[in-house]
């Protein structure tokens, strides 16, 4: 994989290299979309689409795309995730400090901290290692979730949307 992308694609201290690797390995967000369709789209309401006139687009825009947001938002809110993440594409891919996204400076910062309790010498760093590495995890643990907290409300309305869709009214 890193031959591929380093020597055939030139991706290597590229924003791309942050990007593209996730987008092509992942098969599933396909099937999901692909069952989707199938059997929640009913199929009466693309042949009155048909009869009505309206081109394969129209169908498209018009009446597929809107009964498909909670999938949508569902892949969304899923790849959104794995992008925040993704800590090893930057590990692998990115040499310069200018491009490391906010996983690998976090993973960085924790590896440093324990690199300077385990050889701290007597004084010199004292303050470093009297900091406990537990404390250090935690907040690195909220800073990299706070984000996603913060986006998921946005995506919460197409949740419940999605889960009510398919509800028999009484």
């Amino acid at each position: 994989m890193y031959l591929v992308y380093t020597d055939l694609f030139h991706l290597k201290d590229t924003i791309w290299s942050l990007i593209i690797p996730n987008l092509l390995t992942n098969g599933f967000y396909i099937l999901l979309m692909r069952s989707f369709f199938s059997t929640s789209i009913p199929g009466e309401v693309v042949e009155s689409a048909y009869v009505d006139g309206a081109n394969e687009w129209v169908i498209y825009c018009k009446i597929v795309l809107p009964l498909a947001l909670p999938s949508l938002a569902t892949i969304g809110l899923m790849l959104m995730i794995s992008y925040w993440n993704d800590w090893f594409n930057g590990l692998i891919f990115i040499n310069d400090g200018s491009l490391y996204s906010i996983q690998n400076l976090l993973n960085r910062m924790l590896s440093d901290v324990q690199y300077l309790q385990q050889n701290s010498l007597s004084g010199q760093t004292a303050v470093v290692s009297s900091v406990p590495l537990g404390s250090v995890r935690m907040a690195i643990a909220v800073i990299g979730v706070l984000p996603l907290i913060a986006a998921y409300p946005f995506f919460q309305k197409f949740f419940v949307k999605g889960l009510t869709i398919g509800a028999v009214k009484g």
